[in-house]
């Protein structure tokens, strides 16, 4: 498939990570994170986004995204841990070119495809665009070095404060893909991912909490 503009595009936040700006995207698109990245030409079997793009994009892939995200190369780039290669030495050991073979002990000591999160700064910083997408996940909050945000003074999560879950990590079932549960649509980019099971027998739905303060905005959530 031939990329295409997408009708609506933002342009990406300081520190931002690819999964960031695709749950943003997808906010704003009213539409599945799935659907956004198939559209960018991230996704072409099994709706499976693969963690490896977290750490580079093959350049195959580069630019169909490019053109669909209304971005350019820098900026695309910009969005994988390839940005914090020269400066976190763990990294150099990974192969940045978006390739599966590199080890998964390798990868998952260097960074995590799940993330640990700042409640202030997913709140966004009072901007219009940020007041109602949201703020950035940020690249930093991938890297086990990373356990404070600066900004706020305060130590970073890695559990929803309603289901006591981690809100983005990807079960076994999703083969460890960037965003979990990514087929589910109408869930803010702050809003917890992780499937809860009914306890009147119901299939398991999304916690749906926020992880920050409620701006105004969406709160419908939509498989």
């Amino acid at each position: 498939m031939t990329a295409r503009p997408l009708a609506r595009a933002l342009s990406p936040l300081p520190e931002e990570s690819l999964p960031g700006l695709l749950l943003r995207l997808a906010y704003r698109m009213d539409c599945s994170p799935a659907r956004v990245a198939r559209l960018c030409g991230l996704i072409h079997r099994h709706n499976r986004l693969p963690g490896e793009y977290l750490f580079s994009l093959p350049a195959e892939r580069v630019g169909p995204f490019d053109t669909a995200a209304r971005l350019n190369v820098e900026e695309a780039n910009a969005l994988t841990l390839s940005s914090f290669a020269a400066v976190y030495p763990p990294l150099a050991s990974v192969r940045m070119d978006g390739s599966r073979n590199t080890t998964a002990a390798r990868k998952s000591w260097a960074a995590s495809t799940s993330s640990r999160y700042c409640a202030a700064c997913l709140s966004g910083d009072g901007s219009p665009v940020q007041t109602l997408y949201g703020g950035p996940w940020k690249l930093r909050w991938h890297l086990p070095v990373s356990y404070a945000c600066v900004a706020h003074r305060t130590l970073l999560s890695q559990t929803c404060p309603s289901c006591g879950g981690t809100p983005n990590r990807p079960t076994n079932r999703e083969r460890q893909g960037l965003i979990t549960h990514r087929t589910t649509s109408g869930l803010h980019p702050a809003q917890c991912r992780r499937l809860v099971p009914d306890v009147h027998g119901a299939p398991a739905a999304p916690c749906a909490a926020r992880l920050g303060p409620r701006p105004p905005g969406r709160a419908h959530v939509r498989g």
